[in-house]
């Protein structure tokens, strides 16, 4: 990757001048931050906080939609890595399939910013070095037909193809499940997500098809991924990589016994012993220097305990227990424990039974030692990073429909075409809609009101014509379905933009060719300038919507006292960054990581802006 090409997908105030030194500003010391919150906590408790990072080292870069972008070469990804690592982010998700985008990403960023070092005769600013500790987040499980023949899958192993291990769950994602649960990773993500696909497992062993996956946890699979990670490799030219390697939905090894049948119960002592089996496989790799620890990144963890998926972490621990004992034997007080290390988990303000999760996990590992129904070599703590913070789905995570945003956006303040286009967000749009869109719409109506049909029929005092009445026909329909998509804007039942978007593609778009064979120049320039207005506006309408259900508590979920001077996204995460749980001794932070996906070093900016106002 050529430094021009990273260079210029970097925002400008990242390539020197002035700018820089605001943007670019050395984080604060983590020690005066906790001094002063220590300070004010005293006056109020005897407890203590431990000591903690600044806000900004607990964000996470999300790699799930950069693993798929990064293919075309475009240098984004790498500008990513560079912005954060300028501005003190240390945590990077590789995401699904995207073990070699971000290897290369990292690199090619790493090499960007020692040739800057050195151009610049100033040393302005820099917060990298290259013996700051990096952490890696890197996931395997699933594979795919298509994996095998383009070299992505969980791990983005290229050496998988033609290769069976034992343990292979078999999914297919071409049926609908009886379950109307997520299991497997689509093949392209959005944002921050482990956003996923309805999917059923196969109870018949069948010859792989392109729309086949698996699931395989295996020790003997955890070694065949860790010998061809790209990221296992990249330790060995930057030993300040911590890798941690995280077992992708163990609960989907449960889905078969499920489907036919099989007591919960059961279900659920196979998963453990599946896990079992996957630690037993990231213990080794721990002891060989392959990685630094390990972790299970599960939706499963976020989900009710009467959920089919739900993943308990009490089986998880247990399972972590019995690896290591297998791996290295067990001798009284010789002070092994576990390699696990990490939990990764969706969590937002409207899907918050994962913190209910994190808070056991927290308490049960700080609690008194000496307790003889403890599980036995556990490490006193483990991290929880959290993804998802900004993507929810229906029925506080349960239900299947599409994902919505807690985002605001930034819409044009114009429909004119611009070099440089104006923009606002939506937050700060004082009314219902952006000011173009009343006007627009009204020249849409107008546009297909057909009264000039009507009086010529009244003043000629004739019959309409076959190709006037289909005409008169095709105006009242799209009328009417432009004054319904109207009313859309103001029902609050625009969710989600996703759903939108297929609802114009398979309903409203096949309308209109459906009501007109040929359109004319000017009626697809005012259709064309509608939509783009529309569009908009359901951006800002999604986001009030969003906004008013924080603040009602809906979802069943907690109210909010959310104002209109943050965004969504901003006022989501710090709510995140602040909670925490009180050990007795103390209280620590429930994220320790905030995984947040930007496919552009802009958002990067966003959320450290957000993390900065918590560190001041």
């Amino acid at each position: 990757m050529s430094t021009a090409k990273i260079l210029s997908a970097i925002p400008r105030a990242f390539q020197g001048g002035g700018s820089i030194r605001r943007c670019c500003a050395p984080p604060r010391s983590t020690s005066t931050s906790t001094s002063s919150l220590s300070s004010s906590t005293t006056t109020t408790t005897t407890r203590t906080r431990v000591h903690e990072l600044s806000t900004k080292s607990r964000l996470g870069i999300g790699g799930s939609r950069l693993a798929q972008t990064s293919k075309h070469g475009d240098g984004q990804y790498a500008s990513i890595i560079a912005t954060s690592l300028q501005n003190g982010v240390r945590t990077f998700e590789c995401g699904h399939g995207g073990e070699e985008e971000l290897r290369r990403a990292y690199t090619d960023a790493i090499m960007y910013l020692k040739t800057k070092q050195q151009e610049d005769e100033t040393k302005v600013e820099t917060t990298t070095n290259e013996n700051d500790g990096i952490t890696m987040t890197a996931r395997f499980g699933y594979r795919t037909a298509l994996d095998a023949d383009s070299g992505d899958g969980d791990g983005g192993n290229t050496a998988s193809e033609g290769l069976s291990f034992p343990n292979d769950i078999i999914i297919e994602d071409d049926a609908t499940s009886i379950l109307h649960i997520p299991t497997m990773p689509p093949a392209t993500t959005t944002e921050d997500d482990d956003d996923a696909t309805v999917q059923t497992v196969s109870t018949e062993a069948e010859a792989p098809k392109k729309n086949v996956a698996y699931h395989n946890l295996s020790r003997q699979y955890v070694s065949h991924a860790l010998a061809s990670s790209p990221l296992v490799e990249l330790q060995t030219t930057h030993p300040n990589v911590h890798l941690i390697y995280m077992a992708h939905n163990p609960e989907t090894q449960g889905v078969q016994m499920a489907l036919q049948g099989a007591p919960i119960e059961d279900v659920r002592e196979f998963v453990k012993d599946r896990m079992t089996d996957a630690f037993v496989g990231l213990e080794m790799g721990v002891a060989e220097g392959q990685i630094g620890s390990y972790g299970v990144c599960s939706n499963g963890l976020s989900l009710p305990n009467s959920h089919p998926l739900h993943l308990g972490w009490e089986d998880l621990l247990t399972a972590a227990s019995h690896a290591v004992q297998e791996v290295h034997g067990r001798q009284e007080n010789d002070g092994r424990v576990a390699s696990l290390s990490t939990l990764q988990l969706p969590v937002n303000l409207l899907e918050t039974y994962g913190l209910t999760v994190v808070e056991n996990v927290k308490r049960y590992l700080a609690s008194n030692s000496s307790n003889e129904d403890k599980i036995p070599c556990l490490p006193n703590s483990i991290n929880a990073f959290f993804t998802r913070p900004l993507t929810c789905y229906p029925d506080r995570g349960t239900g299947t429909g599409k994902p919505f945003k807690l985002l605001d956006y930034q819409i044009p303040t114009s429909l004119e075409t611009t070099d440089n286009p104006e923009t606002q967000w939506t937050h700060q749009i004082p009314g219902p809609t952006p000011t173009y869109y009343t006007p627009t719409l009204n020249t849409t109506m107008s546009h297909f009101d057909a009264t000039h049909i009507l009086e010529a029929q009244h003043i000629d005092e004739r019959k309409l014509t076959s190709e006037e009445r289909d005409t008169l026909d095709g105006c009242k329909l799209l009328q009417s379905m432009i004054h319904d998509l109207d009313s859309n804007l103001s029902s609050g039942k625009l969710r989600s933009f996703a759903a939108y978007e297929e609802e114009l593609y398979t309903n409203v778009v096949p309308l209109i060719h459906d009501s007109f064979e040929e359109l004319d120049g000017g009626t697809a320039e005012v259709l064309a300038r509608f939509f783009k207005a529309y569009g908009e506006s359901v951006r800002c309408s999604i986001a009030k919507t969003t906004r008013e259900l924080l603040r009602t508590g809906g979802e069943g979920g907690q109210k909010y006292e959310i104002g209109e001077v943050e965004s969504l996204q901003e006022f989501a995460l710090k709510e995140l960054w602040r909670k925490r749980v009180d050990l007795g001794e103390g209280e620590v932070l429930l994220a320790d990581r905030v995984i947040v996906g930007c496919p552009k070093a802009e958002y990067v900016i966003q959320a450290m802006k957000a993390a900065d106002s918590l560190d001041r």
